[in-house]
Parts: C-alpha cells; structure tokens; sequence
C-alpha cells in the first residue's frame, strides 16, 4: 500500500478539490485558491497533504484564506538587491577606466575587458581585375 503523499493525485482530483474548497467557502475566489494549491505544491508539499491542508484552512474560522496554504508552504526568498554603483564608478567604467573603477566600487568584481587589437582587414579586389 502507498503512503498517502506518494498516492497519484490527478487534473481531476485537483479541480475536484478547488470546486470542493471553493462550494464549501463561497467567499474565496477560485484563481487565487487554484494559484495556492499549486504555489504549495511547488514548494514541495505533496498533492494530498495539499488537499488535507486546503480543506482544513477551508473548514476552520469564517476569516480564514487559501493563501494560508501558500505561507505555511513557504514564500520565495527574495533575490538579493544589488547596491547600485555611485556615479564616479559609473564614468570610470564607460571612459574604460577599470582600475579607477574597481577603486570607486571598492570591490573587485570589475573585470577589465581586454581590447582585442586588429591590424588592417583584407579587401576584395575590385570587380573585374585580376587577383
């Protein structure tokens, strides 16, 4: 016999759920009840154990919301917030100047780009003459 969080849980199932959750609390909208199942379930909580916490939150007090599920699942951590560099950093990296850049940023994250010389290019006879 299966355990229950590794039981299948189908389309049917789910849409079983949201229309059971959604007739049991009129109040909740359906997009936002779907959105929560299945940001639960992203976060790794198996189908069934979506379904036993959606309808406990759904049984419980009148001021309850299926966004609950989404919260107990977890919230996505934020991407971490890059300081924006100061404006000297700024005009040393567009006049090309990496080393007074880095010095601006105090950091050494500045990579200087090497440029790549090239001497003259090859043309095409013109059209006509011998090569």
């Amino acid at each position: 016999m299966a355990d229950d969080d590794e039981a299948p849980f189908y389309a049917e199932d789910r849409r079983g759920l949201l229309n059971f959750a959604c007739g049991t609390r009129p109040d909740w909208d359906r997009h936002e009840t779907w959105q929560a199942m299945h940001a639960a379930h992203d976060k790794g909580i198996p189908w069934p154990r979506v379904c036993k916490r959606l309808l406990a939150i759904a049984f419980r007090d009148a001021g309850s919301s299926p966004l609950e599920l989404r919260d107990e699942a977890g919230q996505r951590p934020e991407a971490p917030r890059v300081p924006a560099p100061d404006s000297e950093a700024l005009r040393a990296l567009k006049a090309g100047d990496y080393g007074r850049a880095q010095a601006a940023l105090g950091t050494e994250s500045v990579v200087p780009v090497r440029a790549r010389a090239t001497g003259p290019q090859p043309a095409l006879p013109p059209e006509g003459s011998a090569a």
